[in-house]
């Protein structure tokens, strides 16, 4: 029975650089992030080709409304690679909707593929809708600091 269903869900592959493309607009968009200009398509071609680095798309009837941006990392604890969820947003009029959702779940089914142990991801404490977000996707809390270290 064909998929009816006006939301579609998939992983891009090294020649969509476009969707990619709007992909990293749309993330820029929902997070409010000024940027002068976008790297050359070379580049995000080459991001694309990365087997340790994916980007999920969402589609409601042909439109872009939701993306993520995940990276798969190798351990030397461990046999089984871990996920890490770099970024997601969904459009906010299709934002409640199940898309934000139906993009982590998409993320877990492929990380089980490679083998992976967990999905993580980083969450500001302030954002709490980030944080309502992603209990009620089903993960678990870790009480964990984060520390960065500009190169500047």
């Amino acid at each position: 029975m064909p998929n009816t269903s006006p939301l579609s869900i998939r992983f891009l592959t090294s020649s969509e650089v476009a969707e990619f493309r709007a992909a990293v607009l749309l993330l820029t968009e929902v997070f409010e992030h000024d940027i002068d200009s976008l790297p050359p398509d070379a580049h995000l071609s080459q991001l694309l080709s990365l087997s340790h680095f994916f980007v999920g798309v969402a589609f409601h009837e042909g439109t872009l409304v939701g993306a993520l941006t995940a990276h798969k990392l190798e351990s030397y604890y461990a046999v089984e690679p871990q996920f890490y969820l770099y970024d997601i947003a969904v459009r906010p009029e299709f934002q409640r909707k199940g898309i934000g959702k139906a993009l982590v779940t998409s993320l877990n089914e492929l990380a089980r593929k490679h083998g992976a142990s967990e999905v993580f991801v980083q969450a500001d404490a302030e954002d709490i809708h980030a944080l309502d977000f992603y209990r009620h996707t089903g993960g678990r809390e870790a009480p964990v600091f984060h520390y960065t270290f500009p190169l500047e």
